[in-house]
């Protein structure tokens, strides 16, 4: 097993996948992926999350899912969900490829049927993985192959934090420690 939605999409080394947003989910996603031997694209509006992707060891990083197109992966995860990067994924995705939805940026995309029609691709959504995933992900956390990165804030910094997200400034996985 990979990482829950990768695995959902049912990746297996030797494809090609697209990893759209390497925030919390999608830095997790593409290192337990890279680490199981698979080609992972990353895509990510941020400057700072394309330098993370790159450390993650993927194997190329683009800052719009179209630049995707010459690639045409087997299998994208969006992690985003902002409308235009899941009407994206259905333009650059290779015939007969599935594209998982998870990010839940925008909660309404136009997408462009003829592709998905003409492509036979699979759109489905994914709210997570079982057990297993979960417990293949820890193992690897553990043995550190995945070292996720993370931004604390205290509690009182929540609502900048909100703001910090919005504005596309957090690295990696936002946490409030309340404990601080």
């Amino acid at each position: 097993m990979i990482s829950t939605d990768i695995n959902y999409g049912n990746a297996k080394p030797g494809m090609k996948v697209g990893v759209i947003g390497i925030g919390g989910l999608g830095q997790i996603a593409a290192r337990a992926a890279v680490v199981k031997g698979i080609e992972i694209y990353a895509v990510d509006v941020s400057p700072k999350a394309r330098e993370l992707a790159k450390e993650l060891g993927v194997k190329e990083v683009f800052e719009d899912v179209r630049e995707l197109a010459d690639i045409a992966p087997d299998l994208i995860v969006d992690y985003a969900g902002f409308g235009t990067s899941t009407a994206g994924t259905i333009d650059v995705i290779a015939p007969g490829g599935t594209v998982v939805l998870v990010g839940m940026g925008k909660l309404e995309a136009t997408i462009n049927t003829d592709p998905l029609i003409l492509k036979a691709a699979t759109l489905k959504g994914s709210v997570g993985g079982d057990v297993h995933d979960i417990a293949e992900v820890y193992k690897l956390m553990a043995s550190g192959d995945i070292e996720p990165t993370i931004s604390e804030i205290t509690f009182d910094e929540i609502y900048e934090g909100l703001l910090k997200l919005e504005r596309h400034e957090v690295t990696g996985r936002l946490v409030a420690n309340l404990e601080k």
